[in-house]
């Protein structure tokens, strides 16, 4: 989860700062879904 003060940190620098926020928060979300899909997938084979 992202901090409250990260969020509001980037809020104050301006939209180009929130959207390279959530860029990066989700490019991270999004490796460790497909970490989680590679380790679920060696479990149950």
């Amino acid at each position: 989860m992202v901090d409250r003060k990260i969020i509001l940190d980037a809020y104050k620098k301006g939209p180009e700062a929130v959207i390279s926020l959530f860029e990066e928060t989700f490019s991270k979300l999004e490796k460790r879904i497909q970490e989680l899909e590679h380790a679920s997938k060696k479990l149950y084979k």
